[in-house]
């Protein structure tokens, strides 16, 4: 069988609905971070229920007066502002799950994804997406440069500062897709809301993780407005 040719090769990474590949990724997925200065742990201690993907270590770099504790994790990140359509209906999936501060939190999808080859990285994006939202068909996706996360608190596993790349990925649905329970997570399960309904969710307070606002902004589905910010010229004198 020939070798699919994606057609006219887009700009920057692309998604091909021929064959389901994800193409150019290597000129997109790149930390948009600074420059790296790779410290070493001196010192780590384990986080209370924090699994295998983290570590509180303590490093000094050459020019610093004193050591910083810093979390590191696994690698970087991917978050992903998931959109179907169906019918003349668009919704937008958002995942509910606890976090070590003891709360429930409502976010975007999202999971470590490494420090790997850009197709490695999203190959675990995918597996990520399948643990927390289930089996999606994708019909066209986007992705850009990874932003920097918490400079000089929270490194990726092995050095440098970690990144979260931002993915708007829309899917086929003939109808509104249903909630999905994690696997082997009571805790976790995503869902389907509508744009109204994630407006309405951010004014109440109930979606307030700064990642997941700042990416629905990106991909249009929350407008400033919505974050429920006023004017306040009129306090400064």
């Amino acid at each position: 069988m020939a070798k699919c040719t994606h057609g006219e090769a887009p700009k920057g990474a692309g998604f091909c609905p021929k064959c389901g590949e994800m193409i150019n990724l290597a000129g997109v997925l790149y930390p948009r971070v600074p420059e790296r200065r790779w410290p070493q742990p001196r010192s780590e201690c384990k986080l209370a229920d924090c699994g295998p993907t983290g570590r509180m270590v303590e490093n000094k770099y050459a020019e610093q007066q004193h050591s910083w504790p810093l979390y590191e994790q696994s690698g970087h990140a991917g978050s992903c502002v998931l959109i179907a359509e169906s019918g003349n209906e668009r919704r937008v999936c958002l995942v509910r799950q606890w976090r070590p501060v003891d709360i429930d939190c409502v976010e975007l999808p999202a999971g470590n994804i490494g420090v790997k080859s850009p197709q490695e990285m999203i190959e675990k994006l995918m597996a990520e997406l399948r643990e927390e939202v289930g089996e999606v068909e994708i019909a066209s996706a986007f992705t850009a440069p990874g932003f920097s996360h918490d400079v000089g608190r929270e490194i990726a596993a092995g050095g440098g500062p970690k990144c979260f790349f931002p993915f708007v990925i829309h899917i086929k649905a003939e109808v509104p897709p249903k909630t999905h329970n994690g696997e082997g997570d009571e805790k976790t399960h995503s869902q389907w809301y509508t744009y109204r309904e994630v407006q309405e969710m951010i004014r109440e307070e109930k979606v307030s993780d700064m990642v997941t606002i700042f990416f629905l902004v990106c991909a249009g589905i929350v407008d400033v407005e919505d974050l429920g910010w006023r004017r306040i010229t009129h306090l400064i004198i």
